[in-house]
């Protein structure tokens, strides 16, 4: 969901790595010391905290130190408002991700699929998205009063004129966030670069384990005022899937992209507290999804 504006993501056209392409982009890592797998293999990250202020900060300045793009956050309270819009990085009012720290932010990444990929274009004529993700934020502030929801979301954080390297950094932001929430659409089990973000968050986010889910389509989603009592969740349970068995659009201009990005997965140290290893086996390892109902 991250260069569709650019080189056209989000086809019809089935997504299969062979090996070569697995080993050019290995090798190419390796000889280049790929930035992004030195910091999270590094034993400074891995003994941060992901949940305490200092620690993600620390995190924060880490990603600076790659050269690679800071990460920017979108305040969900830019979309409260009638008739909203998801922002364009060029015009959205994002900010530092350190401000949301200051600010007792929660960073929540949005994984989603570009509802008119055609049109190079994240939502739906009618705001969907941008309305169901204000509602979402809506209820989470309403259930934890002294937080306020920051989301990444490629298409406001990520440079749209020149996106290479801010998807380059994706694992980093998606290991500086606190939660990840999936806005699932019929297909979002076959697309490569969804079950890519699924996957980076389930090695590098201590809560990648618990996603949140919101699916397309809820006739509830939309309807009503929002407090603390306004959603019903329950857990079900996701496959993770090999994003080199997924679709996309244009599989010779951006399967490496999405490659690179699951080797950084499969070959960096996981992060999560020193507890949990979250061993991974595509097709049988499960998350436990929470799926989140607004009533």
């Amino acid at each position: 969901s991250l260069l569709q504006c650019n080189v056209g993501l989000m086809g019809a056209c089935t997504f299969n790595m062979g090996p070569s392409l697995s080993a050019r982009a290995r090798l190419e890592n390796d000889k280049r010391g790929d930035p992004v797998l030195r910091v999270l293999n590094s034993r400074e990250w891995q003994e941060l905290s992901g949940s305490r202020v200092h620690g993600v900060r620390r995190k924060l300045e880490l990603i600076d130190s790659t050269g690679l793009p800071p990460m920017r956050v979108l305040p969900a309270s830019t979309l409260y408002k009638p008739d909203v819009e998801l922002p364009r990085s060029d015009v959205a009012p994002t900010v530092d991700a350190r401000e949301a720290l200051e600010n007792r932010g929660v960073i929540l990444f949005v994984s989603h699929r570009w509802l008119q990929p055609d049109l190079g274009l994240p939502d739906d004529a009618q705001h969907t998205k941008a309305r169901a993700l204000a509602r979402w934020s809506q209820w989470y502030e309403a259930k934890h009063a002294a937080r306020k929801v920051y989301l990444w979301i490629d298409w406001a954080c990520i440079d749209q004129a020149a996106p290479y390297a801010g998807v380059r950094a994706l694992p980093l932001y998606v290991a500086a966030s606190n939660d990840i929430l999936c806005w699932e659409t019929d297909d979002y089990e076959r697309r490569a670069w969804c079950q890519v973000e699924r996957l980076v968050a389930y090695k590098f986010m201590a809560t990648g384990r618990v996603p949140w889910i919101m699916r397309h389509g809820d006739p509830h989603v939309l309807c009503g005022p929002v407090n603390a009592s306004s959603a019903i969740m329950r857990t079900e349970q996701r496959k993770l899937v090999d994003p080199a068995s997924c679709e996309l659009s244009n599989p010779a201009t951006d399967g490496e992209v999405v490659e690179q990005l699951r080797m950084c997965a499969l070959r960096a140290k996981a992060w999560t507290g020193g507890v949990d290893p979250r061993k991974l086996e595509f097709g049988k390892t499960c998350v436990d999804a929470m799926v989140t109902t607004l009533v």
